[in-house]
């Protein structure tokens, strides 16, 4: 059968007609994941997560993995990292950098956005969207200093016990902290905008306390915005203003304009974990396919090499067999017939694991893997894929996400992973059927 090769490089596939084969990556497992909860990409190694109070670590953080309330990250010597909510704002935290997240929440119903940031030592950078309710909050603190917007963006630094403030959009209200008693200092609050910038160390916050020192804002010279963070902070930054206008082409509306940017994080989401497992995959070419779904399962089930080995047994025992396998496995692939366009809730759609062996042959290993759904977008069962948004995705109409396969070999421990491009689901519309008058 002719093949045709697709590479997944950051794209979204909507959905493919026909039967398709998903074949193994070489990436570690990433536990199922919904965008309830901000997660991380890291676009350049390496971050931890780590003891607050020993500095030991935890684990090693990959993209996609899902950051809970308190967790402190750490990044290494030339890494990079961007923390994203759910809506799309992201903290963009630097090399060499130890911060925590005290809160971090996004309330899906109204749009309530919570973060807040603790930087023990380096930088991160704020883009926030625009916060939708009076109570949302984006806060950055330092032991001396607390950063808060409402829709903007800006660079947070603090090192060897000197805090600096960078306005990038709009304003930043920042306000002194007393070392002392860890209070803010209310009545010194000022405003950093664009070009921008602040500056305070212990010293200076005891002093603006007591009325023996102001709180200035400065101009910010021109070397600020060549520091690599920042000016890395800003390409970013106007990659996602430039994706808004795009959007803004296609509809005025602003809600239908921010929930398609919404699409677009979850669609990034999705495609960062699976690009850790597999860039590219395999689709059998329909025009050459005059099989269905269940003639080709039956193909690829082909027999394996085997010879019996007898075991011990007691005379009331039947005699036993086992096989031994010659070859050994070199792939992993998904078999799934999606339908033209769009599923649907409630539709039960076939699938299998087969693996690929050293001599040719394929066999089933549907009941020997551990399946993950990625997006909350439904659930398997019993070699069925059914279609059904979570709480996390369903108020929004849709879900974007994908199905991975992982699976061990029990004689050599090899580990083979297999996952299928992103599609949408529907969510299920019941007619109400208008029946005065009859």
């Amino acid at each position: 059968m002719k093949k045709i090769i697709f590479i997944l490089a950051g794209a979204v596939i909507a959905g493919i007609l026909g039967i398709i084969l998903y074949p193994s990556g070489g990436a570690e497992t990433t536990h199922g994941q919904e965008l309830a909860k901000p997660w991380i990409e890291i676009v350049s190694p390496k971050a931890s997560a780590i003891d607050a109070k020993t500095g030991a670590e935890i684990r090693e953080l990959k993209t996609g993995d899902e950051i809970e309330n308190n967790t402190t990250i750490k990044t290494f010597k030339e890494a990079f990292v961007n923390l994203y909510m759910p809506d799309g704002s992201v903290a963009r935290i630097d090399k060499e950098s130890v911060i925590t997240i005290n809160e971090a929440s996004y309330q899906k119903t109204d749009g309530r956005l919570v973060l807040s940031i603790f930087i023990k030592t380096g930088r991160v950078w704020s883009k926030i969207l625009s916060l939708a309710t009076p109570d949302s909050l984006w806060e950055v603190k330092t032991t001396n200093a607390v950063a808060t917007v409402r829709g903007t963006a800006f660079g947070m630094e603090y090192k060897n016990g000197k805090s600096r403030v960078v306005g990038s959009e709009n304003k930043v209200a920042v306000a002194p902290i007393d070392p002392a008693t860890e209070k803010v200092v209310e009545s010194a609050v000022v405003v950093v905008e664009p070009k921008t910038f602040v500056s305070i160390d212990d010293d200076d916050a005891k002093q603006i306390k007591t009325g023996k020192q102001k709180f200035e804002v400065k101009p910010a010279p021109e070397e600020f915005f060549e520091e690599s963070w920042i000016e890395t902070s800003l390409e970013a930054d106007k990659e996602i203003e430039e994706k808004f206008e795009e959007f803004r082409e296609k509809s005025e509306n602003e809600t239908e304009v921010k929930f398609e940017f919404r699409d677009f994080i979850q669609e990034k989401f999705i495609d960062e974990i699976l690009e850790q497992r597999n860039d590219n995959f395999v689709a059998e070419d329909l025009g050459s396919i005059d099989k269905d779904l269940e003639a080709l399962e039956k193909e690829l089930k082909t027999d394996i090499d085997t010879s019996e080995v007898t075991t011990e047994t007691s005379p009331e025992e039947p005699i036993r067999t086992e096989a031994r396998r010659s070859a050994t496995p070199k792939s992993l692939q998904i078999i799934i017939k999606i339908p033209p366009g769009e599923l649907t809730e409630g539709v039960k759609i076939p699938i299998d694991a087969v693996a690929s062996f050293s001599d040719g042959s394929t066999r089933s290993v549907s009941g020997e893997v551990k399946w993950e759904i990625i997006g909350g977008i439904g659930r398997i069962e019993n070699g069925i894929f059914v279609p059904r948004l979570d709480a996390s995705v369903a108020e929004f109409g849709k879900g974007l996400g994908s199905i991975v396969a992982t699976w061990r070999d029990p004689q050599t421990g090899a580990e083979f992973i297999a996952n299928t491009p992103i599609f949408t689901v529907n969510a299920a519309i019941e007619q109400i059927i208008n029946t005065i008058g009859q």
